[in-house]
C-alpha cells in the first residue's frame, strides 16, 4: 500500500524448523530457543539484537536440519 511490492521470495522460519528438531519443546519464543542453544541475548526485544540472535539461531538450526532425513523435513 506504501507504494512497495509485496515480498515473494523464499522464507525461513526458525519457528517452523525448531518445531521440527524439537517437537516436545515447551516454547518457541527466541528467547528460549536461544537459551536452549547457549546463544546470548543480551537485549531481547531490542531490533538489533533480535536480528542478530535470530541470524545465529538460524545458521545452528540448518546445521541440525541437514542431519535429518529428508522424508522428516517434508512433514
Amino acid at each position: 500500500e506504501a507504494g512497495y511490492n509485496g515480498f515473494y521470495g523464499p522464507v525461513l522460519d526458525t519457528v517452523e524448523m525448531a518445531r521440527i528438531l524439537f517437537p516436545t519443546a515447551d516454547s518457541y519464543k527466541l528467547s528460549d530457543l536461544a537459551l536452549r542453544e547457549g546463544l546470548n541475548h543480551e537485549r531481547p526485544h531490542q531490533a538489533d539484537s533480535d536480528a542478530y540472535v535470530t541470524a545465529e539461531l538460524l545458521l545452528i538450526l540448518l546445521n541440525k536440519l541437514k542431519n535429518l532425513p529428508h522424508t522428516t523435513i517434508e512433514r
